[in-house]
């Protein structure tokens, strides 16, 4: 089913990073479903423009704003300073963890080509909301991991079904290099596989959410790997997730 839906399409890159190992670890009714929740929501722009109304407020503390396709101007951070593409790359991680830690939902196209100047915005209508008992768990993952808080942190992977792949997430982070991490799809879809590989070991089943958490990370990555340059991620995690505004 997917590879009918996403060849040759502008997410086709997807294909990619879906080893044949995910279809033995993902429940195959929960990952049709979350899949078909995708599709149907991509054709509602009514239920879009309400879920981007309801995110606006926190869009812009992350410096970014909503704009229409008609209006959009593409940017063109690759070839700007490094300090500019080490700001606009902070600004993408708190984007991206501000939809985890702030809000029940979010909207998934954070690709390079989905920002334009101006602080412009323009993703498409992919968004997910998020199984409450799937978005707790990576609340705690993360929140234990940039806290080095380890028993946050298996909580967090318990949850997810995951508490026997706690070394391929820490290797994943880079454990004890948060202030200075390079972006690479290759270290991604290296993770990722040794990931499903573990699952299948252990008999372990992954939650179907999992499918629409590794959509989100491979857009960040396909953004960040592009800036190539050494971002503080644990500084940005922080700054966000102890804000006023953090519903953790």
């Amino acid at each position: 089913m997917l590879n009918n839906f996403l060849k040759g399409t502008e997410w086709e890159m997807l294909l990619d990073f879906i080893s044949p190992v995910f279809f033995e670890v993902v429940p195959t009714l929960g990952m049709a479903s979350v899949f078909g929740t995708i599709v149907k929501d991509y054709a509602n722009k009514e239920n879009f423009s309400k879920i981007k109304a309801e995110t606006e407020a926190l869009i812009k503390e992350s410096g970014f704003k909503f704009t229409e396709s008609s209006h959009f101007n593409p940017l063109s951070i690759e070839d700007g300073s490094e300090e500019k593409k080490i700001e606009f790359g902070e600004r993408i991680l708190s984007l991206y963890f501000s939809q985890f830690l702030k809000c029940s939902e979010a909207i998934l196209d954070v690709r390079l080509s989905s920002f334009g100047s101006n602080n412009d915005w323009s993703p498409k209508p992919i968004y997910y909301r998020w199984d409450r008992e799937f978005l707790a768990g990576i609340r705690s993952l993360y929140l234990g991991f940039y806290s080095e808080d380890s028993k946050l942190m298996k909580t967090g992977l318990e949850k997810l079904n995951l508490a026997h792949a706690e070394d391929i997430f820490k290797n994943h982070f880079g454990e004890g290099d948060q202030d200075s991490v390079l972006f690479t799809l290759s270290h991604f879809k290296k993770s990722l596989h040794a990931l499903f590989v573990s699952c299948k070991k252990h008999k372990a089943k992954i939650p179907p959410d999992f499918f629409t958490f590794g959509f989100y990370l491979l857009c960040l990555y396909e953004n960040l790997e592009k800036l190539n340059v050494k971002l503080n991620v644990k500084k940005v995690f922080n700054r966000v997730a102890f804000s006023p505004t953090s519903q953790v």
